[in-house]
């Protein structure tokens, strides 16, 4: 703060900043920003002529700043001390039911408040809610576990810089959001195109005088995730752009704590997004577990009233569904991936598929969305997890058929959903799907490697493991050729896995065939494993480049590549006297990973350990599954309620029916054709036609700022 002045001095305090004034040039006196300062990509601050020095352009927004800062720090020194659980968490659920009935008849109002608004400040502290701002939701995401002596990831220098959106030419903005909503969105609805655009105005609008912090927020999150496609272009200059458009964007985060639920559950849902495609800033897991507890909290996984739906206009409802299965689903997507049970009991679900989606009002004219498709996987893909589940802290779900059987009709659903991909759907939805031969994969390698339900896979599983690894690895290595590695998180747990089942598959298999026993790799061509075992570590170390923890796994598998490497150098001269002599301790470390000790069935759990209570309170769902089932309960479950009232011929269901004789095409229509695309086709249009790219860089630049 300046010191206060106690002469009566003839001079004033200049309204020029102190660079106009240095230049003797003519300051047009914008805040905060002057026009020349603005130009020229530098800090504008004010001049004091009496003592001469610098000084901020206003010392009322410098002191509003200022305390900002403190209350920030005084609510997170508060958090860190020991409180009431049961308190806090009663008075979290308090404000949230009072909040509920203000916002659920109006999930799109909230304040239009612009940025500069000074009454912001004190509203922080009214919700008791984890700051989006906090570390619980901006640190890294969770990676595998692996225990190796690594050297220190290289850290690479931090981005700091931030895209002013509205000095970008807005026909820039408009390429980059189109990108996102033809390509992006359709797979993860998780906010109304009208709505992103509406944002884009308001940014634009007045030079963003009638932007809200949430709408200012919106923009530059969809625009670093568009960015980030523009990779296999220019991997350096599209990072740069999509870093600087995130910490504008994170910018804006501590702000919307004051705004109505429904703003904080959109803006989860586009962090959890973010953190897909750059998992060092954002912990997705933390993000899509509050959104779900919040999802849970505003009653949006029930059905409203019919009176209380006669009150509310179609778009509002079909709203309310849509953003309770978007958070449902990438919230049991991200479990799938992790190997964690998402048990999320589905007679607690009364909410229907929205219809704009899966019953549009002019089916003859309108596109199927390819969530159609994505969102029956996703529960298909919850019920793999709780069966397969190696989760230490809960029991395993019961299943009433044997393992087997479950396990095959899962194959044949995975495979019948698949096939639909091709041939159902109104416009072809499925040929819309991000990575679909990547999705359906790694369900049939999940479905076949080593779990704590089939801790000893049979020969035929582990061929079917060894292929799906293969094929992943191969997926993987075309897209990082052609600048398509974009879920990044994704990529490290799936190819983690595989490298360690191929490795594990491998040693074990070589030991049987040394010990004269069948042994699953016949039929493989050695020089198609060796090439897997080596690519993998080097699509690590490529992801580490933009996730420098990765590392560790890269090294990690590579470690143990040579015992394996070794293995199949022996074998394909037939010498196994040389394999029974090896040392193969490594099997036993890679088989804990995939089947790990602690994963074993305890009759009394242990005690969960301590935690942050608000961490506690927004984790990851995870109620636990009804003690006792029936076949019949079984099979009701396969049909949930929630699609009651939708017609079931047009809409896809990856469900096994109870009829073992049910028709395939009976729920999806066959192409005219029948002709299928090519599974090596550029399936989505990643190539900005029409426009230069070089252009596009040099106009992202006009935004940036210190």
């Amino acid at each position: 703060m300046p010191p206060v002045r106690t002469s009566n001095s003839n001079h004033r305090v200049t309204k020029a900043c102190y660079r106009c004034r240095h230049r003797k040039s003519k300051c047009d006196l914008r805040f905060p920003t002057c026009g020349a300062c603005q130009r020229a990509n530098v800090p504008c601050v004010g001049y004091d002529a009496v003592e001469r020095r610098e000084r901020p352009r206003s010392d009322v927004a410098y002191l509003e700043d200022k305390v900002a800062q403190l209350e920030i720090e005084l609510r997170r020194l508060r958090s860190v001390q020991s409180v009431d659980s049961s308190k806090l968490v009663d008075t979290a659920i308090s404000t949230l039911t009072q909040s509920l009935a203000k916002t659920i008849s109006h999930p799109n109002h909230h304040p239009n408040r612009a940025v500069s608004h000074s009454s912001r400040t004190p509203a922080l502290a009214r919700h008791p809610l984890v700051s989006l701002h906090s570390p619980l939701f901006l640190s890294q995401s969770p990676s595998p576990p692996v225990c190796v002596a690594a050297d220190p990831a290289p850290s690479r220098p931090e981005n700091t810089r931030c895209s002013t959106i509205a000095l970008i030419p807005r026909h820039v903005i408009d390429i980059m959001l189109k990108n996102y909503t033809d390509i992006y969105l359709p797979q993860a609805p998780y906010i109304e195109e009208t709505q992103l655009h509406a944002s884009c105005e308001r940014v634009f609008a007045q030079d963003g005088a009638t932007a809200s912090h949430f709408d200012i927020f919106l923009v530059a999150i969809c625009l670093a995730v568009s960015a980030t496609t523009l990779i296999r272009h220019d991997e350096g200059r599209a990072t740069a752009a999509a870093e600087e458009f995130w910490n504008t964007a994170k910018g804006h985060l501590v702000y919307i704590n004051d705004e109505q639920p429904w703003q904080r559950l959109r803006a989860l849902l586009m962090l959890t997004h973010y953190g897909f495609v750059n998992p060092r800033a954002v912990n997705l897991v933390n993000t899509i577990g509050a959104a779900l507890r919040l999802a849970v909290h505003l009653g949006l996984h029930q059905e409203l009233p019919a009176q209380e739906q006669a009150k509310l206009d179609w778009s509002t409802i079909d709203i309310r569904r849509k953003l309770f299965w978007a958070i449902y689903s990438v919230d049991a997507a991200c479990h799938f991936v992790l190997y964690r049970a998402f048990v999320f009991p589905r007679n607690a679900i009364t909410a229907k598929y929205p219809e704009s989606i899966f019953n549009p009002q002019d089916s003859a004219g309108t596109e199927q969305s390819p969530a159609t498709h994505i969102w029956p996987l996703r529960q298909y893909e919850a019920e793999v997890s709780a069966m397969l589940s190696r989760n230490s802290s809960s029991s395993l779900s019961p299943c009433p058929l044997p393992l087997e059987v479950w396990r095959k009709r899962a194959v044949q659903r995975i495979e019948e959903w698949y096939a639909a991909t091709h041939t159902s759907g109104n416009g072809r939805p499925g040929e819309r799907i991000e990575f679909r031969e990547l999705m359906y994969q790694h369900n049939i390698f999940r479905l076949n490697c080593s779990s704590i339900r089939f801790p000893e896979p049979t020969l035929e599983m582990r061929k079917n493991s060894l292929n799906a690894a293969i094929a992943m690895a191969s997926i993987y290595a075309r897209n990082t050729r052609l600048g398509k590695l974009f879920y990044i998180w994704h990529a490290l747990y799936q190819l983690f896995d595989a490298g360690v089942c191929l490795l594990e598959t491998i040693m074990f298999a070589t030991r049987q065939a040394a010990a004269g026993e069948p042994c699953c790799l016949h039929g493989f061509d050695a020089a198609v494993l060796t090439r897997t075992v080596r690519t993998i570590p080097h699509l690590l170390r490529k992801i580490a480049l933009r996730w420098p923890k990765v590392l560790t796994h890269a090294k990690f598998l590579e470690d143990h590549s040579s015992v394996a490497l070794e293995c199949l150098s022996h074998r394909s001269c037939g010498n196994l006297q040389a394999i029974r002599d090896m040392d193969l301790s490594a099997e036993a470390v890679l088989r804990r990973i995939m089947v790990p000790t602690e994963g074993v069935l305890q009759q009394q759990p242990p005690d969960p350990p301590a935690v942050d209570p608000m961490a506690d309170l927004f984790a990851p769902a995870a109620t636990p599954a009804p003690q006792r089932v029936t076949i019949d309960s079984f099979r009701d479950d396969q049909l949930p309620p929630i699609l009651d009232g939708i017609n079931m011929d047009e809409m896809p269901s990856i469900d096994t029916p109870v009829d073992t004789s049910w028709n395939f095409e009976l729920f999806w229509n066959q192409s005219p054709d029948g002709a299928a695309p090519s599974l090596k086709s550029d399936e989505l249009t990643w190539d900005f036609p029409g426009v230069d790219l070089d252009q596009i860089f040099a106009a992202f630049k006009d935004g940036q700022s210190l």
